[in-house]
């Protein structure tokens, strides 16, 4: 038999103080899904999760000949219809053909979890890029699946891994499908889960892993004419598919999101773009209001600000996932359901600054030992040197732990094992989780993660990616007069200052931590703590002090003696850790 554990909006341990309830008439349709009757005289051995917290929330239940199919998500480059003809291929019996599975997953592009069920089998699947996040863990003769880990710190009590949280600290992420918690994984993307529910075993096909090697050798005109006609097609694509949706963008007046509104607007979107004004913020709302009225659609600003509560809400949706200093979010969020009550896609440029960009090391052709040390480097958010004093791990031992991860990664070249850990560590275990924060709210999605956009533009030679070479060209043939637009800071991306800066950014990015907050101080990047940051920072050392998961776990003195002097980066990062320690 199946266990399923259905949350709603109203559990406010979970999502807050949320008024919106799911659908009527779908939840039903997903208690039945899981509900119908299987061979009886085990005990169960699966719990799924699912969760649904807001009227629009996508989540459809559709028939099929020899199954049904529960669809979590969206899915853009084919109707529900043509989706439906793909499974019944994949369906001639009653065991799914898993390569043929497989081979669907791979073309479906979009942000989704997937269930099949036939009357003896449950099969789980996800998008190729694993952009919802799926947790799953075993405990107690029990496997779950779960799109919250709070869920499942209901039903296994959660305790925090010793090498995830060195990872968190160093650079804000856990890495290779790792949580932060021991023996809970994310669920690869492209993966299939086949459940039999009569022997109640269970096979997992782990999903392709994407390969960064090959490139093309095609003219930069010719590529930049493709990538921008091939964002115009998934910008139609999203637009095509939330014709009973508004569309709301996120707009920071940032390239990535400006063009992103080019590609929405360009085909006619009922939509409507909005940003908040935070500390710090001031000149991009100020860049963004331009880009709107420019465009030509109705812009909103949104004032935030954090607090305790959405402090409280953020650990609790996200468990530490995300860092608590981005709990502002959920002010903007809140306000803009509140403004939109019916809902609405919620759009951003996320993934932008990934895809069109260059990703990889100054020199290229580096060896295996310079990738593991420029990594250490590159990704640095708490030195290593410092954590080896709060967790007693050597700096040789979490390099030899470095350089086992990326020999994981199927790439020859360095260079290109590089930008699989940006793309595959820090967007799939960091970014994406942002996302998901996102859809406690509304569904988010963005064009740049669009499969055939995302294919073609890893393909292009790095040269012609190298400081935003590819990104003006594709902006000017979207809009130059977008392209022409100042930023923030008073220059726009053909200026000699902008290049320079984007040159600087790449050879000074895998420099050691120290250049780096030296860099940081005599460009005065280095924000100030305020006095309020200071206040908090004596109740984080309260926190962490006679806190036993910790105490057992790190050298809490070591760590107090960091919070003291740390940047504000590096504190909200113990900040988040400590209060995550007290929910533990």
């Amino acid at each position: 038999m199946i266990g399923i554990n259905i949350l709603l909006a109203d559990n406010p341990e979970i999502l807050g103080d949320q008024p919106f309830q799911p659908d009527s008439k779908t939840l039903p349709l997903v208690r039945e899904f899981f509900s119908q009757p299987t061979v009886t005289g085990h005990p169960p051995t699966l719990l799924v999760e699912c969760i649904l917290p807001y009227p629009d929330y996508p989540v459809k239940v559709y028939p099929g000949q020899r199954f049904q199919w529960l669809l979590e998500g969206n899915i853009y480059n084919f109707t529900i219809q043509e989706v439906q003809i793909k499974l019944e291929e994949c369906f001639i019996s009653e065991f799914a053909d898993i390569q043929k599975l497989q081979s669907l997953v791979s073309s479906l592009s979009g942000e989704f979890l997937m269930m099949i069920r036939t009357p003896l089998h449950l099969y789980i699947l996800n998008d190729a890029f694993g952009r919802l996040p799926v947790y799953t863990t075993s405990s107690r003769g029990l496997t779950f699946f779960g799109r919250s880990l709070e869920w499942l710190h209901h039903h296994v009590k959660l305790s925090l891994d010793k090498t995830a949280v060195f990872e968190y600290l160093w650079c804000s992420y856990p890495l290779h499908f790792k949580t932060l918690y021991r023996d809970v994984y994310r669920y690869k993307g492209g993966s299939i889960t086949g459940i039999n529910l009569q022997t109640q075993a269970v096979t997992v096909y782990p999903g392709a892993t994407f390969n960064f090697d090959e490139r093309n050798d095609f003219d930069p005109e010719v590529n930049s004419k493709r990538v921008s006609s091939l964002f115009l097609q998934a910008s139609q694509r999203i637009v095509s598919h939330s014709d009973h949706w508004p569309v709301n963008l996120s707009l920071s007046g940032g390239l990535d999101s400006r063009a992103v509104a080019y590609g929405l607007n360009y085909h006619a979107a009922n939509m409507s773009a909005s940003g908040f004004l935070y500390p710090g913020a001031e000149e991009d709302v100020v860049v963004a209001e331009k880009v709107a009225t420019l465009i030509g659609i109705p812009w909103k600003k949104y004032t935030v600000a954090r607090s305790i509560q959405n402090d409280n809400e953020l650990l609790h949706m996200k468990m530490g996932l995300n860092y608590i200093g981005l709990s502002f979010l959920l002010d903007y969020f809140k306000q803009l359901r509140t403004d939109h009550p019916k809902g609405f896609l919620l759009v951003t440029g996320d993934g932008g600054d990934k895809v069109l960009p260059y990703l990889g090391e100054v020199n290229a052709q580096l060896s295996f030992d310079q990738l593991v040390q420029k990594t250490a480097h590159r990704n640095t958010v708490i030195p290593i040197s410092i954590l080896n004093k709060i967790l007693g791990w050597t700096e040789d031992e979490f390099l030899h732990h470095l350089a086992v991860v990326l020999n994981t990664y199927p790439e020859k070249s360095s260079n290109n094992k590089s930008i699989h850990f940006a793309l595959y560590e820090k967007v799939h275990q960091s970014f994406f989780e942002g996302e998901d924060r996102n859809r406690h709210f509304f569904w988010s999605t963005t064009p740049f993660y669009d499969l055939d956009l995302f294919a073609y533009a890893m393909k292009i030679p790095d040269h012609q990616k190298r400081y935003y070479r590819l990104y003006r060209h594709f902006m000017n043939d979207l809009s130059p007069t977008l392209a022409k637009l100042p930023n923030d800071t008073g220059t726009h991306m053909h200026h000699p200052r902008f290049i320079a800066g984007k040159m600087f950014h790449e050879l000074f990015r895998a420099t050691s931590p120290e250049i780096k907050t030296f860099l940081k101080r005599q460009t005065g990047k280095s924000r100030v703590v305020n006095a309020v940051e200071l206040a908090e920072r004596q109740i984080c050392l309260e926190l962490i002090s006679g806190n036993p998961d910790l105490e057992a776990l790190i050298d809490t003195d070591h760590l107090k003696s960091l919070l003291r002097i740390a940047n504000c980066e590096q504190y909200a990062y113990v900040l988040t850790l400590s209060q995550l320690a007290k929910v533990l």
